[in-house]
C-alpha cells in the first residue's frame, strides 16, 4: 500500500483524511441510451452531467504534488492533465449470460454510469514509482470520486456521491449502470436494503439476488458497489464488449 497520510496500518483508507481536486465546473454533457431487443447501446462524450473539479488541477491546491509527481504521455506531469469528451460508445448484451469462468479485466474501462453519463475504470493506478495501487489510496479525486486518464474524466471509489439517485441506507440500492458484460451495477445496499460486503460477492465483485431489472423484479447476476476494494468490477462474469478507440486503452 502507499504511503500518501490517508493511509494507516498497511492499507486502511481514512476517507475523510483524503485530499480533493478543488472545483465545481460544469462541461456540456451528451449521453443516450438505446435499446433494442437483444441489446443495449451507450452513446455520449464521456462528460458527466454533473459539476467535477477543476482539470488541470490547480498548482495551489493540496492535491496537485501528489499529480504533479507522476509522468503522464503527451504532458509534463499528471497535474496538466484536463478532461476532454471522447466517443463513448459501447453496445452490450440487454440479456447478459453468467460464463463458468470469469473473464480478467485488460482495459481500464470497466462499466458506464447511466445515471451521470461517465465510465468508471479498472481500481488500479500508479504512484511516483510506477507500482501500482488502489487509486484511492494513492491519489486524491474530486468530490465525486473522479479525475481523467488521458483526458477521460472517471470514477473510482465512492462514485456514487454524485449520482442523481444514489439510493438510501434501509433500501435496496438502484441501477447504477451496467459493466460492459451487460450486467447491471448496482449500489451498496441489497434487495433487503442491507450493506452488502465482499465475503457475500464473487471474485467479480457480485452475486445473484432479486434486482429491478428493466422494470420488472428478476432473480439475477449483477454487481454491487461498495465500501471495500475493489468498490467496484473485479472481472467480468460475462463476455465484456469490444470497446473503440479511447475506451480501450490499457
Amino acid at each position: 500500500m502507499t504511503n500518501t497520510p490517508w493511509v494507516s496500518k498497511g492499507n486502511i483508507i481514512t476517507v475523510s483524511k483524503i485530499k480533493t481536486v478543488p472545483g465545481s465546473v460544469q462541461l456540456p454533457h451528451s449521453f443516450k441510451v438505446t435499446t433494442t431487443k437483444s441489446t443495449r447501446h451507450f452513446k455520449g462524450n464521456g462528460i458527466p452531467n454533473h459539476p467535477i473539479g477543476t482539470y488541470p488541477i490547480p498548482t495551489n491546491s493540496a492535491a496537485y504534488s501528489y499529480y504533479a509527481a507522476l509522468p503522464a504521455e503527451g504532458y509534463a506531469n499528471a497535474a496538466l492533465i484536463p478532461v476532454q469528451p471522447y466517443d463513448l460508445n459501447v453496445t452490450v448484451p440487454r440479456n447478459p449470460k453468467p460464463n463458468a469462468s470469469p473473464t480478467c479485466i485488460n482495459h481500464l474501462t470497466v462499466g458506464i454510469v447511466t445515471q451521470t453519463g461517465a465510465a468508471w475504470h479498472a481500481e488500479v493506478a500508479p504512484n511516483s514509482q510506477l507500482q501500482i495501487f488502489d487509486p484511492n489510496a494513492a491519489l486524491p479525486t474530486d468530490r465525486c470520486w473522479g479525475h481523467p486518464y488521458a483526458g477521460m474524466y472517471h470514477y473510482h471509489g465512492y462514485s456514487w456521491k454524485c449520482f442523481p439517485n444514489p439510493g438510501a441506507a434501509g433500501k435496496p440500492s438502484p441501477l447504477y449502470g451496467y459493466a460492459i458484460d451487460g450486467f447491471g451495477v448496482y449500489g451498496p445496499f441489497n434487495e433487503n436494503g442491507k450493506l452488502i460486503h465482499n465475503s457475500q460477492l464473487d471474485e467479480c465483485h457480485g452475486h445473484y439476488g432479486w434486482i429491478n431489472w428493466d422494470g420488472v423484479w428478476k432473480y439475477m447476476y449483477h454487481y454491487h458497489l461498495n465500501n471495500e476494494y475493489p468498490y467496484s468490477i473485479g472481472c467480468f462474469r460475462g463476455t465484456p464488449a469490444k470497446l473503440p478507440g479511447a475506451m480501450s486503452q490499457h
